[in-house]
């Protein structure tokens, strides 16, 4: 059905001028981003689609532009459109965690929204209260095996101006405990981070559906 062909107090644009955008739904609100929809697909129809094929919408946020591309009346500028709007979301809600103290909860809960087909390594700085006030990748590596580093990340954490900071990587398997080679080197890099008067606060080993903290688990 057309969005044109719905009651005027069902239709998108129509119900959030009534009674405000958050009374939307997520598909309401994907529907107003599309736009319009393809040839016999309006933009409602179109969003339900795509909700549904991801499942939630943490999980559309983290759609590749070829996987948003793929879908009719989602081409070019308008799939560009889309990743640019999803970007902002999780931008939006990292500022908004930078002004609490850092949790390895929470940090995890924001880590579960990235994609986690590739393994990467990423570098928070804390100001002197443990809150979270920079972020910044590292390195990123191939779908099973990510080489760190310490040089690259404490040039990073230098570059960021905070003396104290959390590493983040994430293991693809979904299984987060470390690693021998995990544990040898957040011994490595805390002890060289100490020589240059840094101080490595946590190294945070994510998976989709959990986590390990090094701080938690009294090996920093």
């Amino acid at each position: 059905m057309k969005i044109s062909e719905l009651p005027i107090e069902d239709r998108p644009r129509e119900k959030a001028l009534k009674l405000g955008i958050g009374a939307l739904s997520d598909a309401e609100l994907l529907a107003l981003l599309i736009g319009k929809g393809s040839r016999g697909v309006s933009a409602l129809e179109l969003s339900y689609k795509m909700l549904n094929d991801f499942g939630t919408l943490s999980s559309l946020c983290n759609a590749s532009l070829p996987e948003l591309s793929s879908y009719p009346g989602i081409k070019g500028v308008k799939s560009i459109e889309l990743m640019a709007t999803f970007e902002i979301s999780k931008r939006l809600h990292l500022e908004e965690g930078k002004y609490n103290r850092y949790s390895p909860d929470e940090l995890h809960k924001y880590f579960k929204r990235k994609d986690h087909s590739f393994e990467a390594a990423y570098v928070f700085g804390l100001d002197g209260r443990g809150n979270i006030k920079a972020e910044k990748m590292v390195m990123q590596g191939g779908a099973s095996k990510l080489q760190l580093g310490t040089k690259d990340i404490l040039m990073t954490v230098m570059r960021l101006g905070y003396s104290r900071f959390v590493l983040v990587h994430n293991h693809t398997s979904n299984v987060p405990l470390p690693s021998k080679s995990d544990i040898e080197f957040t011994a490595s890099l805390q002890n060289e981070a100490a020589s240059l008067s840094l101080r490595l606060f946590d190294h945070l080993v994510v998976a989709k559906d959990s986590y390990f903290s090094f701080l938690e688990n009294g090996l920093i």
